[in-house]
C-alpha cells in the first residue's frame, strides 16, 4: 500500500522543523508549514480514517455502495479544502490515488468498476472542488 499524502507531508515538514533547529534552514524559509499546517493535515486525515473504515465495512459491495465510499471521502475533502484552500493539482492527485488503492487493497478492481459505470476517474462520482 502506498503511503498517505499526509504521511509523506508530515515527514517532510519534520525534516523542514529539522533543518530549522540545526540553523541550516532560515524559518522564513520553510514552506511546508504554509503548504501544509499542522491542522491542515489533520483534517486531511480525519477524511481518509472515515474512508478507510468505510470501505472495510464494505462486504461484497456493489458499485453503488463503492462509488458512494468514493463521494463520501470527496465531499469531506472538498469541506477540507474549502476551509484551508491547500488541495493544489499536485495534492489532488495523490489524495486520487491514494483513494483508489484504498480500494484496491480491498479487492475492487478500479478498472471494471469505472469501466461498468463510464467514468475514467472514481473521484468524478462527486462534485469536487479540490
Amino acid at each position: 500500500m502506498i503511503e498517505r499524502p499526509t504521511k509523506r507531508w508530515s515527514d517532510e515538514a519534520a525534516k523542514e522543523d529539522e533543518a530549522i533547529t540545526a540553523g541550516t534552514l532560515d524559518p522564513a524559509e520553510a514552506s511546508t508549514r504554509m503548504h501544509w499546517p499542522v491542522e491542515f493535515r489533520a483534517a486531511v486525515d480525519s477524511a481518509l480514517d472515515a474512508y478507510e473504515a468505510e470501505v472495510l465495512r464494505l462486504e461484497d459491495p456493489s458499485d453503488d455502495e463503492v462509488l458512494a465510499a468514493v463521494k463520501h471521502v470527496v465531499e469531506q475533502l472538498n469541506d477540507v479544502d474549502h476551509e484551508f484552500q491547500l488541495i493544489y493539482t499536485g495534492e489532488r492527485e495523490e489524495l486520487g490515488e491514494y483513494i483508489d488503492v484504498v480500494l484496491i487493497n480491498a479487492g475492487i478492481d478500479i478498472d471494471a468498476l469505472a469501466s461498468r459505470n463510464n467514468i475514467s476517474d472514481l473521484t468524478e462520482v462527486g462534485p469536487r472542488y479540490w
